[in-house]
């Protein structure tokens, strides 16, 4: 895994999933999502000691999806595959104000599957 610190996080992942639901006091919260395709070809492999590939979008088997919170659209067609390659990880974060106690993640495939590594919430104060 390269481009990240949270490596034991993101060496398993929920794949096919349709939404995370959060019981969360009202007020305003980062939700940080981490994303590793560990299906799509990577650019080099560690026991690849050869020269470094080129990469070509049409060849990844990567997964596309929509995510949206609170019924708000966030990630359209995102892949992180196409866009930091396989076996990277990229996390996006959103601010988001809470109101009616609850948090929801939702997850629509385009291609693919769904998936997700990681999540983390803060409250910001």
């Amino acid at each position: 895994m390269k481009d990240t610190r949270n490596v034991p996080l993101l060496q398993t992942k929920r794949k096919d999933i349709r939404a995370y639901r959060f019981d969360l006091p009202d007020g305003d919260y980062e939700v940080e999502l981490l994303f590793a395709d560990l299906n799509a070809r990577s650019e080099r492999v560690t026991y690849d000691l050869g020269a470094v590939a080129t990469l070509d979008n049409a060849d990844f088997r990567g997964s596309v999806f929509n995510v949206s919170v609170n019924n708000r659209p966030w990630l359209n067609h995102f892949s992180p595959a196409i866009e930091v390659g396989g076996n990277r990880c990229i996390s996006k974060k959103l601010h988001v104000a809470v109101t009616g106690g609850n948090l929801t993640v939702n997850f629509e495939a385009v291609k693919g599957m769904t998936f997700l590594n990681g999540i983390k919430i803060f409250r910001i104060h």
